[in-house]
C-alpha cells in the first residue's frame, strides 16, 4: 500500500478529500508536519497533565489550545473539536475539576494513540524506502552484470606480487584489468584510455598513491579510486579522501571483500554516468 493510502487508515486524520489533490510536494510537506507534531505534542501533553494537577485552569486552557491549532495543522478534525470543546467547558467552568481530569485524560489518550499511529507510519516509510533502495540497487546490478559492456580497471602497484594477487583474484570476473608497475607509466596509460575504476597503492616511490590520485583528477577522470593500503593511520585516511579517494582494500587482500568493494563502486559509477 502507498503512503495516501496509509495515511487514510489512521483513524484521527480526516484528510480523504485533501490527501488526493497533495502532489509530491504538498505531500512531503505535510508529512513533515506529522513530524513536527510527533516532536511536539509530548511536551504540549505533559503541559496538560502538569496544569490539571496544579488545577492552572488558564495554563490548561492555553496548553489545550495549541494543542488544538496542531491538531487542525494535520486535518485532525475530531480530536481538534473535542479540544475546543474542553476549552470551553473550562472557560464557563461548568464541572468540577475531577470531570475536567477524566474528561481531558480520554482526550489525551487518543491524541497518544494518534502519535503512535504516526510514529509507526514513519518507521514503516523508512523501511520501505530502504527495501525500494535495495530492489534498485540489486536490479542495477542485475543490468550492468547482463549488458555485456566490459568494466575495466587500473591497478598500480610497484611490487609485483601483490599485483599478480589481484589478478587472480579478479581471474574469474569480467573485469578488463590492466596492471601497472609505476605512476609514470599509469599517467602514460591515461593519455589513452579511461579505466572505470582505479586501484591505487599508496607507498610508491618517486610518486606516491596520493600525488597519483590528484593527477588522475586533474586529468579529468571521474571513476572511484581505491587505495591499497596496510596503514590505518587517521591522517592517511583523511589524506586518502582529500585526495579523491572513495575506499581502501587492506593488504593482504581478502577475495570477497575486494570483489564486493569494486562492484559497488563501479555500479555507482556507471549509475552515475547513465
Amino acid at each position: 500500500m502507498n503512503i495516501k493510502g496509509r495515511l487514510l487508515e489512521i483513524p484521527g486524520l480526516v484528510i480523504s478529500e485533501k490527501i488526493e489533490k497533495m502532489d509530491p510536494n504538498k505531500l512531503n510537506a505535510y508529512l513533515q508536519s506529522l513530524n513536527a507534531f510527533v516532536e511536539n505534542i509530548s511536551g504540549l501533553r505533559e503541559q496538560v497533565e502538569e496544569s490539571i494537577k496544579s488545577q492552572e485552569y488558564g495554563l490548561l486552557i492555553r496548553s489545550l489550545t495549541d494543542v488544538r491549532d496542531m491538531l487542525l495543522d494535520i486535518y485532525a478534525g475530531p480530536l481538534a473539536l473535542s479540544c475546543q470543546e474542553q476549552i470551553d467547558i473550562l472557560q464557563k467552568k461548568e464541572k468540577n475539576s475531577q470531570e475536567i481530569e477524566d474528561a481531558v485524560d480520554i482526550l489525551t489518550g487518543s491524541i497518544l494513540t494518534l502519535s503512535i499511529d504516526l510514529q509507526m507510519l514513519a518507521i514503516d516509510v523508512k523501511k520501505d524506502e530502504a527495501e525500494r533502495r535495495e530492489r534498485e540497487e540489486k536490479e542495477k546490478a542485475e543490468v550492468l552484470e547482463d549488458d555485456g559492456d566490459v568494466k575495466s580497471i587500473l591497478a598500480v602497484d610497484d611490487r609485483a606480487f601483490f599485483l599478480d594477487i589481484l589478478k587472480e583474484t579478479l581471474r574469474d570476473t569480467a573485469y578488463k584489468l590492466t596492471c601497472v608497475n609505476s605512476s609514470k607509466t599509469a599517467l602514460l596509460f591515461l593519455k589513452s584510455n579511461s579505466p572505470d575504476l582505479f586501484i591505487l597503492d599508496i607507498d610508491m616511490p618517486d610518486m606516491d598513491g596520493f600525488e597519483l590520485a590528484g593527477k588522475i583528477r586533474e586529468g579529468g577522470h571521474k571513476a572511484p579510486i581505491i587505495f591499497l593500503t596496510s596503514n590505518d593511520k587517521r591522517s592517511y585516511v583523511i589524506k586518502a579522501i582529500e585526495s579523491g579517494g572513495s575506499d581502501f582494500i587492506v593488504k593482504p587482500f581478502d577475495k570477497e571483500q575486494v570483489i564486493a568493494r569494486i562492484k559497488k563502486h563501479i555500479i555507482k559509477h556507471t549509475v552515475k554516468k547513465d
